[in-house]
């Protein structure tokens, strides 16, 4: 009998397999839901109304933070100028409010219920007449307040969104650089890769130029751009790669143009690639990646962005092994060859017909990698490393907890948080490996 093809399954396909599984779709959810409460923190969790009338003017605090106004305050008796993130808006009269969700932000300090106020304890707020009085249902800190007077729901908002932040944007980076080197590594292997003595000296002499003025000059720049949005972030990042690639094409064109002429550059020789991939990888995966990440966030201290940039560049040895033993395989197929013999350039085999091929093992990596970062993030902000002091986030909440065993929700909330998050990423991973292995079909 004449065997048949392996059935081909497209992505339709693999998410009917995929959603099978209900505990993968739950996950899938929960994260959904996660992304989506990060987004909007500051409209769910937030200590200015989203909406409010006072003495016959509508004002849109949350929407409008930085807008300056005239606010009749009761208690001084006379008109002050205030900015919409600093007035107290519950010591104001307010004809008509509609609070957040939660009516508390990160970093603010209730002082009534400071001293950590258990989520059962009894809270008091003082009103616009400076009178005492029992927090309602409302107002009260749900799960309990800090030492300073800190909302802890709140603040477990508001840290989720540097938690995913970090995995997000830390194995991008992982991704994009293990994609380059597993693909070159795979691909070439140690006897396909030949380029000039100019090219090679000139590319290495285009990487130095590439960290001093891509990022070294411009690092305070990029963190200037974090501190003020995640789009700004992303625009100077956007901003360094173009530098970076003017460089190198810069480079290469010199080398190609000028060095080529002298028959001592010219020469052509083979380049390991393969090998120096392998032996980096080694390298970097003998070395436990949280004390290199400890030791540069020691002496870089108070950059998130830093943090993500050294826990991406530490964590791209598993998608380089995954690409390059794809790529070794996937080199001597058919349509691999036929590319060849029809003069197609390398890279557009690479690009376009070895890497798309090649995703799948990738795709379980990136949602393994992503809980692992949010571990690191985690730890470093539990030894009070690498982020700045002002900045609230998971670890920070169980560092709080863990030298104040009475404050047990400090503890139990902030960890159930990274607990769920982690496991959804990791049953997503396990998920997409039982979907995707050929062998499992």
């Amino acid at each position: 009998m004449t065997p048949q093809p392996p059935k081909i399954h497209s992505r339709r396909d693999n998410w009917r397999q995929f959603r099978k599984s209900k505990t993968a779709l739950a996950a899938v959810i929960f994260l959904s839901v996660l992304g989506l409460t990060t987004l909007l923190a500051d409209i769910i969790a937030n200590d200015r109304p989203l909406y409010c009338e006072y003495e016959g003017k509508s004002h849109f605090p949350v929407f409008t933070p930085t807008k300056v106004d005239s606010i009749y305050d009761e208690l001084k008796n006379k008109y002050i100028h205030f900015s919409y993130n600093r007035i107290d808006w519950r010591s104001l009269h307010l004809e008509a409010v509609v609070w957040p969700l939660i009516p508390y932000g990160p970093k603010t300090m209730d002082s009534h219920n400071k001293g950590f106020k258990s989520p059962g304890s009894a809270q008091v707020f003082m009103n616009a007449f400076g009178e005492e009085k029992p927090l309602t249902g409302r107002f009260r800190h749900l799960l309990g307040t800090t030492k300073n007077g800190q909302d802890v729901l709140a603040s477990i908002i508001h840290g989720a969104r540097i938690s995913l932040l970090v995995g997000v944007v830390s194995m991008g980076i992982a991704t994009l650089i293990g994609l380059f080197l597993g693909a070159i590594a795979g691909f070439f292997g140690d006897t396909r890769f030949k380029r000039s003595r100019g090219m090679s000296y000139m590319l290495i002499f285009g990487l130095f130029l590439c960290y001093f003025y891509g990022y070294y000059v411009r690092k305070y720049t990029i963190e200037a751009a974090g501190e003020e949005s995640f789009g700004a972030m992303l625009g100077q990042i956007g901003i360094t790669l173009l530098i970076s690639m003017g460089i190198l094409w810069s480079c290469n064109r010199l080398a190609a143009k000028v060095l080529n002429r002298v028959p001592f550059f010219a020469k052509k020789g083979t380049i390991p690639v393969d090998s120096l991939v392998s032996r980096t990888i080694e390298i970097l995966r003998s070395v436990p990646v949280i004390l290199i990440v400890i030791s540069f966030s020691v002496i870089f201290k108070g950059s998130i962005w830093f943090v993500m940039l050294v826990i991406g560049l530490t964590s791209w040895t598993g998608v380089a092994r995954l690409v390059r033993a794809e790529l070794l395989r996937i080199v001597n197929l058919d349509y691999i060859e036929a590319a060849r013999a029809l003069g197609f350039p390398e890279w557009r085999m690479i690009l376009r017909h070895a890497i798309p091929n090649g995703m799948a093992p990738v795709l379980i990596s990136i949602s393994f990698g992503i809980a692992g970062a949010i571990i690191s993030e985690s730890s470093l902000s539990f030894l009070n490393i690498g982020v700045a002091a002002d900045t609230i986030t998971w670890g920070k909440l169980l560092r709080m907890g863990s030298s104040n065993f009475e404050a047990w929700w400090l503890t139990v909330f902030p960890g159930f948080a990274i607990f769920l998050t982690v496991m959804s990423f990791n049953i997503i991973g396990e998920r997409l490996r039982d979907v995707l292995d050929p062998r499992s079909k």
